[in-house]
């Protein structure tokens, strides 16, 4: 379990999230860290997008009373993450612009398939069609950004290693994401 600075650091994270993402797995679950990370999240209704990151995982016991019904995005090999992976960042825009606005939050539809298939992995993308692929996502990422950091298709690889807390950051502080 988390003390001290750990927990307050915790807590401000999520209390300054629009959004959490919930990477879920059989790991996670038994984390007392990510429970209470969790449990905090929806204490203070903050809005979350769950990610399972473990194949064939179901989530049971406090974590699947958590996610209850919702829609989540699978990213566990290249195959779910070619496929999943624009919808989400869909997803954490769509989840992050609601909770800012005075407006109710209404579900948001998820599709769980990729709107046009990937002719071939995005790890072997260039900066231009990384840049060109988040302008059609229209999610609010300024190009220079992502040209000034180089991001190509191994840095879009490298997200995956990144847990929920660092998501969310890092399309904030480094991406230039606006919610």
């Amino acid at each position: 379990y988390m003390s001290g600075s750990t927990l307050e650091a915790m807590a401000l994270a999520v209390e300054n999230s629009a959004v959490v993402v919930v990477c879920f797995s059989e790991d996670y679950k038994k984390s007392g860290a990510c429970r209470t990370e969790a449990e905090y999240t929806y204490k203070t209704k903050k809005p979350f997008v769950p990610v399972r990151v473990q194949p064939d995982y179901n989530a049971d016991g406090w974590l699947g009373a958590l996610l209850g019904n919702s829609l989540y995005f699978d990213l566990f090999d290249q195959s779910t993450i070619d496929s999943n992976f624009g919808n989400l960042v869909r997803e954490i825009g769509s989840r992050g612009l609601a909770s800012h606005s005075n407006a109710p939050q209404a579900p948001v539809s998820v599709e769980r398939t990729s709107s046009a298939p990937v002719a071939r992995s995005f790890a072997s993308w260039t900066v231009d069609e990384v840049t060109d692929w988040v302008k059609a996502l229209n999610i609010g990422v300024d190009e220079n950004v992502l040209k000034s950091f180089e991001f190509d298709g191994k840095c879009l690889l490298g997200l995956r290693e990144y847990r929920c807390d660092l998501l969310d950051a890092f399309l904030v502080q480094q991406m230039g994401l606006k919610w």
